[in-house]
């Protein structure tokens, strides 16, 4: 394998990780914005950053046999990804089950026109399916980040030490 190839994999690996940590802040901060509650551009932008996420999982692949020197990444790309699906489980609920716009479900206390009261509008299509791109894409992560952090079993590692006789 060149030297190209192996940076290659590297930056690959580099750029899928920080993909995915801006996307599971951004998750995060979407939690404690005020959103219009008629509109669906948080859903529309935090949707398109899901998908392009993904890929960066998917990069992350591409550099597992580098990833001894990018293992402090996959640390806190698990903790968010933890904390991301922990904030966006209780979405699902209420935008995908029980049709609630996704507006009201990450912030219950406003209503149509910013304050308590009407629920405002149901949930589109993109709402609903939503907090089920985000729960798997935040998955994808954690999964690729315990591949990361969990060392890698090899025969050479779990098979029993022989010895030559007459070796001390």
């Amino acid at each position: 394998m060149s030297l190209a190839e192996i940076m290659f994999r590297i930056a690959a690996a580099l750029g899928g990780w920080l993909i995915f940590l801006g996307h599971a802040l951004t998750l995060l901060a979407i939690t404690r914005v005020e959103c219009d509650p008629m509109s669906v551009g948080h859903a529309q932008g935090t949707a398109v950053f899901a998908v392009l996420s993904a890929l960066g999982l998917a990069l992350v692949g591409v550099g597992l046999p580098w990833r001894e020197g990018l293992r402090w990444l996959a640390y806190p790309a698990l903790g968010l990804a933890a904390i991301a699906a922990w904030e966006i489980a209780p979405v699902l609920v209420e935008t995908t089950i029980d049709g609630a716009n996704l507006c009201r479900s990450l912030r219950p206390s406003i209503g149509v026109s910013g304050t308590s009261g009407a629920p405002g509008r149901l949930a589109t299509d993109l709402e609903r399916a939503w907090p089920i791109l985000q729960l798997l894409v935040l998955g994808g992560g954690g999964v690729q980040a315990l591949r990361v952090v969990v060392p890698r079993r090899s025969a050479a590692n779990s098979a029993p030490v022989r010895h030559r006789s007459g070796d001390i």
